[in-house]
């Protein structure tokens, strides 16, 4: 069986350190988690990896989550994909 991967996406330091840390411990190592802080890092990662789960938050400088998901889908990826706020 082939290990699934999960990548967060997230501008904020604090916020990708806790998802990936409370991801880890829901998946009990089943699930491979990786993290990205914009875009260009999202890009370089999924040159290399296939992403089966994208969390992104919204709200990033130089390219927001939508535009990110909006590009990847582009380019001809296939992921689920799950978008956080930390805006009310």
């Amino acid at each position: 069986m082939d290990s699934k991967t999960i990548l967060i996406v997230d501008d904020e330091q604090a916020t990708r350190q806790g998802l990936k840390k409370t991801l880890e411990k829901w998946s009990s190592g089943k699930y491979e988690i990786l993290s990205a802080a914009n875009g260009q890092e999202t890009f370089d990662l999924m040159s290399k990896t296939k992403i089966h789960l994208l969390v992104t938050d919204i709200c990033m400088p130089e390219m927001d989550g939508l535009k990110l998901l909006e590009t990847l889908k582009n380019k001809g990826h296939k992921f689920v994909s799950i978008i956080i706020s930390g805006h009310p």
